[in-house]
């Protein structure tokens, strides 16, 4: 005698497979994309640059160049930036609006670290 309200595990199996495939292949697909960009980027194929600058595509269309100009402050400073955009974000400023307080900031002063521009920010909102 069978019991005909049980699925076959065979039956089971392939529904788990086909439910489950597309997730793996999405997360393998990522992940060797992934890898294939840090390669492109060690061999110097691909050039990435912080998001904040200025970026010009290349004009050769099967070359993935980017390439970017960067402002001579922020070459210097640029770890002290994104630490001050860091700390604006973690007391509620938008990202957006963080790095246009920065950029403004900087472009007045000259800070010596993320501290004083934070305290700079927040000291002019108040006033």
């Amino acid at each position: 005698m069978t019991n005909t309200g049980t699925w076959n595990s065979d039956f089971a199996l392939f529904f788990l497979f086909v439910f489950f495939s597309p997730i793996v292949l999405f997360f393998v697909a990522g992940v060797f994309l992934r890898i294939l960009e840090m390669q492109m980027i060690a061999s110097g194929e691909l050039l990435v640059e912080d998001d904040c600058d200025a970026v010009e595509k290349s004009p050769v269309v099967n070359n993935p160049v980017i390439k970017t100009r960067k402002r001579s402050n922020e070459i210097e400073n640029n770890d002290m930036h994104l630490d001050a955009v860091s700390g604006l974000v973690g007391i509620g400023y938008k990202k957006s609006e963080a790095r246009r307080i920065v950029a403004r900031a900087c472009d007045k002063k000259h800070y010596q670290n993320a501290e004083d521009i934070i305290t700079d920010v927040i000291s002019s909102v108040y006033k």
